[in-house]
């Protein structure tokens, strides 16, 4: 299936190419109006030239169907994700599973930022997450957690048994100070303001 979308990408460019050229030449003067005449008066009278560019023509309706139906079609039935129960079909959003699983992932102390995506397929749920940590993290430990946390908290909400799998890609750890270090600098910060007051001599004395 990937190779035939692939032929119809090829296709749809290669087509494309071949009349942008043809415009831009004929619009330039570069092809001459007679031959170009000419041209289509042959394909019009001969029977083999005639079935050749029928069969040009199917082709291009073709990949162009196919690369509606991919770049359209598709995209719009993976947002979704649909299940039957009893009293009729229940229809989920996709938008509304990811932002599910971006507020679960900020319940955790160690992250400090999350994005999700969800894409619904064939074999179940790919979930794709980027976060960001804070320094003082176990990178390992703290993957796994939110792995068994999303994925828990899917199958409660949506009560599927469909495979789920979840990459965490890590794209940022956060170097945070510490609350010692902050409070120090507060510290300092007063001593240098009391310091920087004049002192005044013989303060409260009047004559």
């Amino acid at each position: 299936m990937n190779f035939i979308k692939r032929l119809a990408t090829l296709v749809y460019v290669t087509s494309g190419m071949f009349l942008g050229t043809f415009i831009i030449l004929y619009a330039t003067n570069r092809l001459d109006y007679l031959s170009v005449t000419r041209f289509f008066h042959f394909i019009y009278f001969d029977d083999n030239l005639q079935i050749v560019f029928m069969l040009l023509g199917i082709i291009v309706l073709l990949q162009n169907y196919m690369i509606y139906k991919y770049y359209s079609v598709n995209v719009h039935r993976d947002k979704i994700i649909a299940f039957d129960n009893p009293s009729g079909r229940v229809t989920v959003s996709l938008f509304a599973m990811e932002d599910l699983v971006k507020r679960v992932i900020y319940q955790l102390p160690e992250i400090k930022d999350a994005k999700a995506t969800i894409m619904a397929t064939k074999k179940g749920l790919r979930i794709k997450t980027r976060l960001s940590l804070r320094s003082e993290v176990n990178i390992p430990e703290i993957t796994s957690k939110v792995q068994g946390i999303v994925k828990k908290k899917i199958q409660d909400i949506i009560g599927l048994d469909e495979p789920i799998n979840i990459a965490i890609f890590i794209g940022k750890i956060v170097l945070e100070k510490s609350k010692e270090k902050s409070k120090e600098k507060k510290k300092d910060v007063i001593l240098d303001d009391d310091s920087s007051e004049p002192t005044v001599p013989f303060h409260g004395y009047r004559a």
